[in-house]
């Protein structure tokens, strides 16, 4: 575009801007439910027409309005609710007293996730996703039902309303103005996994009322979860045949990655029918062998679950190849239930995730994989249970706003943040944040190896907990106290 038309465009925009004036209104009401709580409960909407759409977020916020400035949390997902309703407050309040950090927690519900308005809920989802526990597919046939499932729920998607503005950048863009709107004069932020990803575009905002953050397993910029996806692939294989160095058993890496390979080859010639009992409610599953990775994908990110994933395996074995008339699968079943429930579970907008998704995958014109020779020949042993995703990629019809190019350039960051990793985490890796570790700006502190750990650490990991406490309480970056509070913890 020449550039005394984008002035003419710009001049243009300004002008609808006067006549249109954004509006940004934080309301604070009554609570749509009755609770006694040690802690004091306020409830709200942010209302915004920033976009096309009038857009409403629902908050709350748990803790005292006296205390120090509160903690604004902005969750991961994408696509997943944050957790407003009265069924939440546990969780929150179990989170205040785990951390012990004495200041209010404000959630509020991303664009297009749990309450949060306008959205769409594509019921083919939920169905389907029932359908193909019982469905015994192949990899191959589970990406054209899904592709054409997806496609489907799209089009109604269009006629329902514009969802195009739906992105990452344009979620912080939302979130800065809810913070402008606050009546706190300063806050400080805690995001997880992408959260985090919307919290670096945040950071772009410069917004003054921003004390610090606190990032857990955030997704980086510079990456993309579907370019991403083979080394994120082959780093799961590795941590799921290697589940023995947590529960102590003697099976060598090797042996369960080969024992894992001949259990999905037999599954991917008849799939195991499972009699299971979900919350006392009987069952049947067909395990196939993209649910059996899927389970085992799923168990990764639950310390306790990955401990079962070598005895499930030697379980699926022993059943398949009938070497006992009463094989037990006590191990098998648990980590299947808990797959059941999670596949089928209710608050998670995939129509929103594929937006995010979407949004940053079309910033590039073909999928770009990089991977050393070594890695690049495993990925290509695994691709025949992963099936070809190349003709049934969803992106190619999703109609979305492509993420700004400043979405994955590097920028000055100019308040405290603190960067939590779990080395063991099967979705984020640390070699990602070599980028901050050469930064030159004290601001921005990173811890990189707390072994062990998946993803999401706080809560599941004792030292990391501590570290956010003393980061807050420190008020800022305190390097030697978070040095000698590692140490000590370690």
């Amino acid at each position: 575009m020449p550039s005394n038309l984008k002035l003419l465009v710009g001049f243009l925009f300004l002008s609808c801007l006067s006549i249109n004036s954004l509006k940004a209104e934080v309301k604070f009401q009554a609570c749509e439910f009755t609770a006694k709580w040690p802690e004091e409960i306020r409830c709200g909407r942010f209302i915004s027409n920033r976009f096309s759409e009038t857009v409403e977020l629902p908050f709350l916020i748990v803790g005292a309005q006296h205390k120090s400035k509160p903690i604004l949390y902005i969750n991961g997902g994408p696509g997943s609710q944050s957790g407003v309703s009265k069924r939440f407050l546990p969780i929150w309040q179990n989170w205040l007293d785990y951390s012990n950090v004495d200041k209010p927690l404000i959630i509020i519900d991303l664009p297009a996730t749990g309450d949060a308005q306008p959205q769409f809920v594509c019921e083919d989802i939920s169905a389907f996703n029932h359908w193909q526990l019982a469905a015994g597919l192949n990899k191959q046939d589970q990406l054209q039902q899904n592709y054409k499932m997806l496609k489907k729920c799209h089009q109604k998607m269009q006629v329902v309303g514009d969802f195009k503005w739906l992105n990452a950048s344009n979620s912080a863009s939302l979130l800065n103005d809810f913070i402008a709107q606050l009546p706190d004069k300063s806050i400080d932020v805690f995001a997880v996994s992408f959260g985090g990803r919307i919290a670096f575009e945040l950071m772009k905002k410069n917004n003054t009322k921003i004390n610090s953050y606190v990032l857990d397993s955030p997704y980086p910029p510079g990456r993309h979860l579907l370019n991403d996806w083979p080394e994120l692939f082959l780093k799961s294989i590795d941590l799921i045949v290697s589940s023995c160095e947590l529960s102590g058993c003697d099976i060598s890496a090797e042996k369960l990655e080969k024992l894992l390979l001949e259990n999905l080859r037999r599954l991917e010639k008849t799939p195991l029918r499972k009699q299971l009992l979900i919350d006392e409610v009987p069952q049947t599953v067909l395990l196939s062998s993209p649910m059996l990775l899927d389970m085992l994908f799923m168990a990764l990110y639950d310390k306790q679950w990955r401990k079962l994933i070598p005895q499930a395996l030697l379980e699926l074995d022993q059943q398949q190849n009938q070497k006992t008339k009463t094989t037990k699968t006590k191990n098998l079943n648990y980590l299947l239930v808990q797959y059941v429930k999670f596949a089928t579970a209710d608050g998670f907008n995939l129509m929103t995730y594929f937006n995010m998704t979407c949004a940053a995958q079309k910033k590039n014109t073909a999928r770009v994989f990089s991977l050393s020779k070594t890695s690049q020949l495993r990925w290509d042993n695994w691709q025949h249970y992963l099936g070809d995703e190349s003709e049934y990629d969803v992106c190619e019809f999703w109609n979305v706003q492509p993420e700004p190019k400043s979405f994955d350039q590097p920028f000055s960051y100019s308040v405290p943040s603190l960067i939590l990793l779990g080395e063991n985490d099967p979705v984020i890796h640390k070699a990602w944040f070599q980028q901050f570790k050469n930064h030159q700006d004290d601001k921005v502190f990173l811890i990189e190896s707390f072994e062990n750990q998946g993803h999401a650490l706080i809560e599941k990991n004792y030292c990391a907990t501590e570290m956010m406490k003393v980061f807050w309480n420190e008020k800022g970056l305190n390097r030697n106290a978070l040095e000698l509070e590692n140490t000590t913890c370690r």
